[in-house]
């Protein structure tokens, strides 16, 4: 009874072996580190094909990558365990793919992390072209049409633009009140507003200080009439249709923001100058924010802008 106790205590050689964990451990490490692998192909193999940085098909493959963090780190602590028994060649292999992994992805959202910046700037770009097209609506109910291009003094000589009389409806009621509404935009006592401008006009990509934002002159906004007038053309008087009329538009060089003679002209505009933007694209592609009357922000490649069409479409009795 003793030796068959004895014999039941030690299990057979066979049985040993496969109680053996080293093996196990790096065969594991070596599989969790080909996993990391195929996502790698994946990646190489589908980011060329995207259509921009900011679409879908990459947010799902940053939300991939940050997943797959945990691989290596799994292969790691079966690769180590591995070291410590008899499966050190699979432990190492699993080793070095998984820490070669682990740098790719950390490299790989290093790339992204600016572009995430980027993506943020565009949206708040176009929350400021937004808020812009908001103060046309809210100043043509309070003062019953639309801000004229620039207002006039007695000679019919510019005084003040019209990002000067919608400040009040960007709140900043402050810097309106300060403004000597009848004398010109660069007198010297106005000229120390020039450096005083409103958030909603600087571009958040640009990297020069400056307005971004121009309206359309000779479009939808006409010089006042008169002197003292502070009203333009009214939205009745917009027979394309408030959906279809160019309001507003980003330019790549800034200007000072109270400069009534600094928007583009229809003329321009046709031929295409000045038109740009700083939010890049996938790439070195750009993209190009653009305002209509009815409140709608839309956004287009640089490259596939036609300027006759942004004409056409600047023109509010067109009949297009």
């Amino acid at each position: 009874m003793v030796h068959s106790a004895s014999m039941t205590l030690e299990p057979p050689p066979a049985i040993e072996k496969t109680l053996q964990p080293g093996k196990w451990y790096g065969r594991i490490a070596l599989l969790w580190a080909l996993e990391p692998v195929v996502f790698l192909c994946y990646i190489f193999l589908c980011l060329p094909l995207l259509p921009c940085c900011a679409s879908p098909w990459q947010e799902i493959a940053l939300v991939l990558g940050i997943g797959c963090l945990l691989c290596p780190f799994a292969a790691i602590g079966f690769g180590i365990a591995g070291l410590k028994t008899e499966g050190r060649l699979y432990a190492w292999i699993g080793l070095v793919l998984s820490l070669l992994y682990a740098l790719t992805v950390i490299v790989f959202l290093v790339i992204s992390i600016p572009q995430a910046r980027e993506e943020a700037r565009r949206m708040q770009c176009s929350s400021h072209t937004k808020g812009i097209l908001l103060a046309f609506h809210n100043y043509s109910d309070t003062h019953g049409a639309l801000p004229p291009l620039y207002t006039v003094d007695e000679e019919g000589k510019p005084l003040h633009s019209w990002r000067v009389l919608i400040l009040p409806f960007l709140e900043q009621q402050d810097l309106y009140n300060q403004i000597r509404l009848d004398e010109p935009w660069d007198s010297e006592y106005n000229k120390q507003f020039h450096d005083r401008m409103s958030c909603y006009y600087q571009c958040p990509s640009s990297p020069q200080k400056g307005c971004s934002f121009s309206v359309i002159a000779g479009g939808s906004f006409v010089p006042a009439t008169e002197a003292g007038s502070i009203v333009g053309m009214k939205f009745e008087d917009i027979t394309d249709g408030t959906s279809n009329t160019l309001a507003l538009i980003k330019v790549k060089e800034p200007f000072c923001w109270m400069d009534p003679t600094a928007d583009i002209t229809l003329e321009e505009l046709g031929q295409g100058k000045r038109i740009g933007s700083y939010h890049k694209y996938w790439r070195g592609r750009i993209y190009l924010h653009t305002g209509y009357l009815d409140g709608s922000v839309r956004t287009m490649l640089l490259e596939d802008v036609i300027p006759e069409f942004l004409k056409s479409a600047a023109t509010p009795n067109g009949g297009d």
